[in-house]
């Protein structure tokens, strides 16, 4: 009989920019030596080529220069992004990561999908076509939820995915 590690069937997807973590029912011992998370930080991504990830991700998304979290010219290049372009604003951080002598497995998309929530989608696709970037599936409105969602993929292959949630308010 083979025993399945439980971590190798963990897949985790972080869409729409929404994380929730939570414990249920936790001794007091356990909570105080555990304190919550108290937000969700950041995720990082490998990129080739760092100034077409960086035109993509700002230029296409939105998104702004938050922090260098490196010296440009050391051996590896950590830059983080954020919608404000404000590092203590306590949205999630984009790092992007850029090796200058990568080893054999390092630069490449590690098969990450990840997910954000635009305010426009229509105006989001006219960037993605006026940059030529992949499109996976084009913008449609659902009818099973509110929301209208595509799907294009950086310039490392990995996979975006662009919500706006059609709501009322």
């Amino acid at each position: 009989m083979r025993t399945k590690s439980i971590l190798a069937d963990l897949k985790i997807t972080v869409s729409a920019g929404i994380l929730c973590l939570g414990l249920t029912g936790p001794t007091q011992a356990f909570a105080a030596a555990n304190p919550p998370l108290s937000s969700f930080s950041f995720v990082s991504l490998e990129t080739a080529d760092l100034a077409k990830a960086e035109a993509f991700y700002t230029g296409v998304l939105g998104f702004k220069r938050a922090i260098a979290l490196t010296p440009a010219d050391g051996p590896v290049v950590k830059v983080g992004y954020n919608f404000s372009g404000d590092v203590n604003s306590g949205e999630p951080l984009l790092i992007l990561i850029h090796y200058v002598s990568p080893k054999p497995e390092q630069n490449h998309s590690s098969g990450a999908k990840i997910g954000f929530r635009v305010p426009d989608l229509k105006v989001v696709m006219d960037r993605v076509h006026t940059a030529g970037t992949a499109v996976m599936s084009e913008a449609k409105k659902r009818s099973d939820v509110p929301m209208s969602q595509a799907v294009v993929r950086d310039p490392d292959g990995v996979i975006v995915e662009l919500v706006e949630f059609n709501t009322a308010h």
